[in-house]
């Protein structure tokens, strides 16, 4: 879709967690970019996977501003918004969400492009991944153990993620929108939130 520029940009106050900043955020932003909420063409949202409360909220907030201008709503996975700021050549994989002994892996082969649907992983399937060529792991500290030494026996380079907010933004200028209404948080797992109340109901 061309080149893009940023226009305007504003930080998340975080240090109160009691404090929500995100629409006063929003509206710093819009007013650093000199723009009105008609102005909104189009609004990228990170669906996960992530902090089950924080990604609702982004997805909710992003259906209501679509909702309201109009704009063309886009759906980002988090990966997709990481492996815009890889530098390694690919194939490189992203791993996120990572719980117990596993964690959430998506695939890239050219930068920025998926191969397939993203999988639950653990350390049994790293060797593999090293077999296919992949000698990148993207991932954070809170990568699994197993998965982390099992990367470094294959001689695969773990790289730490950058969550980058203009990245989804990037990444939402070439993908297709979705009306706001059928917009769903990804989650690689049942949120521990509904096995708990399906363990209620028994």
């Amino acid at each position: 879709m061309g080149e893009s520029r940023v226009i305007g940009a504003a930080d998340l106050e975080t240090s109160n967690p009691q404090h929500d900043d995100l629409m006063t955020c929003i509206q710093r932003a819009m007013t650093i970019a000199n723009a009105a909420p008609r102005d909104l063409g189009r609004v990228a949202v990170s669906i996960g996977p992530g902090g089950f409360t924080n990604v609702r909220i982004a997805i909710t907030t992003a259906r209501m501003i679509a909702e309201v201008t109009g704009a063309a709503c886009v759906p980002v996975a988090s990966a997709q918004v990481v492996s815009r700021r890889v530098t390694a050549r690919p194939p490189y994989a992203v791993a996120l969400a990572s719980k117990g002994e596993t964690a959430h892996v998506t695939c890239f082969s050219e930068a920025w492009h998926p191969i397939g649907p993203a999988s639950i992983m653990s350390a049994g399937d790293v060797p593999a991944l090293a077999a296919q060529g992949f000698k990148s792991l993207v991932a954070d500290h809170h990568l699994p153990p197993s998965m982390r030494e099992a990367a470094m026996r294959a001689a695969m380079t773990i790289i730490e993620p950058t969550f980058d907010p203009v990245a989804c933004l990037e990444a939402g200028l070439e993908l297709p929108p979705s009306d706001p209404v059928a917009l769903a948080p990804l989650y690689p797992r049942e949120p521990e939130a509904v096995t708990k109340w399906r363990a209620l109901r028994k």
